[in-house]
C-alpha cells in the first residue's frame, strides 16, 4: 500500500512562499492577469487624480470673475469622468480576473484532492477527517433550529 508522509505546515506563515507557490496556477492565464494589473493600476491613479481634480475646481471658483465658467465647468466635467474611469476599471479588472481566480481555484482544488486520493486508507481512518465536517454541519443545523424556535415564539 502507497503512503505518503505528511507535515503539517509551520506556525509563522510566510506570504511570498504561498503567493510562489501559486503562482503557476495565475500564470497560466498570464494575459489577464497582466490586464487586470494594468486596470489596477488605472484605477489607483484616477482615485489619485480626482482630488486634485477637485482642488483645482475650489480653487478656480475663488479666483476673480474674469476666469471663464468653461474652466471649472470643464474640471467639473473631469472630475465626473476620473470617478467614472476609476470605477469603470475596477469593474474591468473584477471581469477580467474573474476567470484567473476560478480556474485557479479548480486547479488548486484539483491538485489537492489528487493529493487526498493518495493518501492511505489508514491515514483517513486515523485522522478522522471528516469529523470536522460533521461537526460543521450539526453546529449548522442547531442554528437553523434556534432561528426558526425563535421566530415562532410571539
Amino acid at each position: 500500500m502507497h503512503t505518503t508522509p505528511v507535515t503539517l505546515p509551520n506556525e509563522g506563515g510566510n506570504d511570498l512562499r504561498t503567493l510562489q507557490s501559486l503562482a503557476p496556477f495565475l500564470w497560466m492565464y498570464r494575459g489577464r492577469v497582466l490586464l487586470a494589473l494594468a486596470c489596477l493600476v488605472l484605477a489607483k491613479v484616477a482615485n489619485v487624480g480626482i482630488p486634485l481634480v477637485l482642488k483645482d475646481i475650489i480653487d478656480n471658483f475663488d479666483i476673480n470673475t474674469d476666469v471663464l465658467v468653461s474652466l471649472p465647468l470643464g474640471l467639473l466635467l473631469l472630475y465626473g469622468l476620473l470617478k467614472l474611469t476609476s470605477s469603470l476599471f475596477n469593474e474591468l479588472r473584477d471581469a477580467v480576473f474573474a476567470q484567473v481566480r476560478h480556474g485557479a481555484m479548480r486547479s488548486v482544488s484539483v491538485k489537492v484532492l489528487e493529493h487526498l486520493h493518495k493518501l492511505s486508507l489508514r491515514f483517513h481512518l486515523e485522522r478522522k477527517t471528516g469529523g470536522l465536517s460533521r461537526a460543521k454541519l450539526d453546529n449548522l443545523f442547531l442554528q437553523f433550529f434556534r432561528r426558526v424556535k425563535e421566530e415562532d415564539k410571539p
